[in-house]
């Protein structure tokens, strides 16, 4: 594959597919909201983690097949001390994440705060019971798996003619379109988290500590939706 094939194909997936895709996935899940019936949340988690996995398995086995290295897929940890940096940075931002937990559960102002701006989409799909949460562990691991296969190591791989700003703008707005559902600011919050995560990426070299600290995050969130779940 030529490199302007490989550039022209990751602009129609990242500036075209990916988007129509978010576009109507946001349009689904209106209905959903339209809908006064609880949604199966453990059946959703499936489907998701099966359609993420759907796609990152061919892939991956793609690059197998045709003898094309994974690092360049960002999968190595050959990236010496910046990827340590980066796993210490995703130690560091965990910590943060907990304690912003820690305070939502002293302060009923904080977690008032949380709950009103999370968007009605985000509160119907997030767990609401430890059965629910004990569900959704697998899909915050394959989000950050997939996800970041998907959309920081692919677009770097299939656009690596392009200036690494623009590949890096390029993908976070095209992760930002697949949480419209979410509404605008979901939209805006997931596109700078793209831009993180890219920015991570690019600096350690290596979608691992990424992939951690993705899956981390979902993580995080989840726990702390059900906290302001059992106190509502």
């Amino acid at each position: 594959m030529t490199a302007l094939t490989m550039t022209a194909l990751g602009l129609i997936l990242f500036l075209g597919i990916f988007p129509a895709i978010g576009f109507a996935s946001a349009r689904t899940m209106s209905r959903l909201l339209l809908d006064d019936r609880p949604p199966e949340r453990p059946s959703l988690y499936l489907n998701a983690m099966l359609s993420q996995w759907a796609l990152v398995v061919p892939l991956v086995t793609l690059f197998a097949l045709t003898g094309t290295d994974l690092a360049r897929l960002g999968l190595h940890l050959s990236g010496g001390p910046a990827v340590w940096a980066g796993f210490a940075a995703v130690a560091a931002i965990h910590v943060g994440l907990l304690a912003v937990r820690a305070r939502a559960v002293r302060s009923s102002r904080l977690r008032v705060w949380l709950w009103r701006r999370m968007h009605p989409a985000t509160r119907r799909l997030l767990p609401q019971t430890p059965a629910d949460l004990a569900a959704f562990a697998p899909v915050a691991v394959t989000a950050g798996v997939c996800e970041e296969i998907l959309f920081r190591g692919l677009p770097f791989f299939l656009l690596a003619d392009l200036p690494a700003a623009a590949v890096l703008v390029i993908s976070a707005l095209s992760f930002g379109t697949l949480h419209l559902y979410q509404g605008v600011l979901g939209f805006a919050v997931t596109a700078i988290a793209g831009l993180a995560f890219g920015g991570l990426y690019l600096a350690t070299g290596s979608l691992l500590p990424v992939m951690l600290l993705h899956g981390l995050y979902n993580w995080e969130v989840a726990r702390l939706h059900l906290l302001l779940v059992d106190t509502q």
